[in-house]
């Protein structure tokens, strides 16, 4: 409560946010080839500063005091970065001869994000006015630091075939490599398929038009990939610290037993089918 009238506690926080995608497209062959590509690029950071203030107090009339701990003598500044790139680049073919139509489509993406941070508490305080880390004489300063790293990769391709609009076929493909995981488990393939009948479409269908328009029955089957972890889960990872006890004068460093690695840590992949008969009228 004192430190609410005093007034002079204060967190100031700043968040800046830089994006910018660019693209480009060409075609070719009458426009039946097509090159497309995209890169993005965002930039974040987030800082802030925090300021604890000695809190005055008196126990007698004209005799001010401050109540002077490490709780409240300190400034913490907090400095987070976060850089992302991302990219695709990928040609489509499309031709129609006669009763058949082909499509095919082939790609390349690349994605990558880079973490650094750092959290400083400093104590001394050399006036409540501090704006700045500086301005503290740091009789007990702690200092930690975080920072992680990680790139995605992937090969997509995908073939439609389509013959007197009755017949459809469609093939897709995904295969993505990822840092997150071991050497031995980053690559994983993706594939799915699916297959259409317009029932509709063929001779012997005779149903008024008024009726149903579009009769068709379709099917398809597919594996779809997830490699939302942290990174570095896969690895045996040590936290160094200082301990409250001192030992000949000093305070060691020490370290624990890290975290249990997941067994075979790889992507997680999810397969759906899925049948149905669609119309229309």
């Amino acid at each position: 409560m004192g430190d609410f009238i005093y007034g002079k506690n204060r967190t100031e926080s700043e968040n800046r946010d830089l994006r910018n995608t660019t693209s480009f497209e060409t075609k070719f062959l009458n426009n039946t080839l097509r090159i497309k590509g995209d890169l993005t690029f965002r930039n974040r950071d987030f800082n802030s500063t925090r300021v604890r203030v000695p809190v005055p107090y008196s126990t007698q009339e004209g005799k001010m005091l401050k109540l002077e701990t490490d709780m409240n003598n300190n400034i913490y500044q907090v400095d987070q970065n976060w850089k992302y790139l991302f990219g695709n680049l990928y040609g489509e073919y499309e031709k129609t001869i006669g009763d058949h139509y082909v499509k095919g489509l082939l790609g390349y993406n690349y994605e990558q994000r880079v973490y650094n941070s750092s959290y400083i508490t400093k104590t001394g305080l050399l006036t409540e006015n501090v704006d700045n880390i500086n301005l503290a004489l740091g009789q007990n300063t702690t200092a930690t630091a975080g920072y992680n790293k990680y790139r995605n990769v992937g090969v997509f391709m995908r073939a439609n075939y389509i013959f007197k609009d009755r017949y459809l076929f469609e093939f897709n493909g995904r295969y993505d490599g990822s840092s997150k995981f071991p050497t031995n488990q980053q690559w994983a393939f993706f594939p799915s398929a699916s297959a259409g009948w317009r029932i509709s479409e063929e001779p012997f269908f005779t149903v008024d038009k008024k009726i149903i328009s579009d009769l068709k029955f379709r099917a398809s089957y597919g594996s779809l990939g997830n490699g939302n972890v942290d990174p570095y889960t896969y690895m045996d990872l040590y936290e160094i610290k200082i301990m409250d006890r001192l030992l000949n004068g000093q305070k060691p460093s020490y370290t624990s037993v890290p975290k249990v690695i997941p067994d075979n840590l790889t992507w997680e992949t999810a397969r759906t089918a899925n049948f149905g008969l669609d119309f229309h009228h």
